[in-house]
């Protein structure tokens, strides 16, 4: 966020409505973490991301107008926080959401880091204000901490280095990748 902190003025009219109602899915999604199987969600967001690669497949030049992206904000903070709050995961609907809105590198990594930040920090109070956390939870969760501080600098190094249409199929890329393994772990 802090990095890439200039776009902020250009995104922040999508952020507000998708923090807003991110917060309250976030809840909600904490809730259903608690007390269904995340497995139908698992099956149900990996075909969703499969659609949105096709869609983006059949005609990558198009983007979601800017009336109808700010329609969706709400609507995908919404789910991006049910989705954070259940999994502990939103980047399928975040990223999805500002994917197709074809933001340029630095705008993209900041509108995803705030949701992520932002989503994730309320996932963690919501689970510890309900007693979600055990002691296998928290050492995965430190354990999981290392890898990251070790590949976000090299990967926002590299990051600045691609072009828009290496950067937009990288992001399909990663998006792919966690389809296939939400469709894995949900029916597997």
């Amino acid at each position: 966020m802090i990095e890439n902190r200039s776009a902020a003025p250009e995104i922040r009219r999508f952020l507000v409505p998708m923090m807003a109602t991110g917060v309250v899915g976030t809840l909600l999604g904490v809730w259903l973490l608690l007390t269904i199987d995340d497995r139908i969600m698992s099956v149900l967001l990996g075909v969703f991301i499969l659609l949105y690669i096709v869609w983006y497949l059949l005609n990558p030049e198009r983007k979601i107008e800017e009336r109808t992206a700010q329609r969706l904000a709400a609507p995908a903070g919404f789910g991006a926080g049910v989705l954070v709050g259940a999994t502990g995961v939103s980047a399928p609907v975040v990223a999805t959401y500002f994917h197709s809105l074809r933001l340029a590198r630095t705008g993209f990594v900041f509108a995803v880091s705030v949701p992520f930040f932002f989503l994730g920090l309320m996932q963690i109070v919501s689970l510890a204000a309900l007693g979600g956390y055990d002691q296998a939870r928290i050492t995965a969760g430190l354990i999981a901490c290392v890898p990251v501080v070790i590949v976000t600098p090299i990967a926002m190094r590299i990051g600045k280095r691609l072009s828009v249409q290496v950067f937009q199929y990288a992001v399909l890329a990663v998006l792919g990748i966690a389809a296939v393994r939400l469709l894995w772990s949900g029916l597997a």
